[in-house]
Parts: structure tokens; sequence; C-alpha cells
């Protein structure tokens, strides 16, 4: 979700991957999680005041988490 090069971009749907996960990918419920988690850190780095690269991990998937995700 964060592309090399560009810094204050969030990717949520053009990801990098190999064609077996892009087949899981690919499928709608997986791009509503991985739109919940740009958001997520969008909101983060806004808040915080840094960049989506620098946003705190740890404090992202709790976030996720308490909103019900699943990540593991």
């Amino acid at each position: 979700m964060l592309p090399r090069q560009v810094e204050g971009l969030l990717v949520s749907l053009c990801v990098s991957s190999t064609h077996l996960g892009y087949s899981t990918l690919r499928m709608e419920p997986e791009y509503i999680k991985m739109g919940q988690a740009a958001g997520a850190a969008a909101h983060l780095a806004h808040t915080k005041g840094v960049t989506p690269r620098k946003v705190d991990v740890a404090r992202l998937q709790a976030i996720l988490c308490d909103a019900g995700a699943i990540l593991q």
C-alpha cells in the first residue's frame, strides 16, 4: 500500500502480488479490508502529522482490531 519513491500516498487497490496472491486479493471483501486499512492509516497519518510511511503499525493494527478487522 506504500509505493516506493512516493511519499504521502496510500494505494489500496493496485497492489503488487504474485498471481496466486492476487487470486485472493481480487475478491471484493479483500478490497473492502484494504480500503479500511488505508483509510485508518490515512487518518492516523493526518492526526499525527506524519507521512503514511511513518504511521505506527502497532497503533494501526489496534485501531483495525477495535473496528472488528481480523488480522491473523
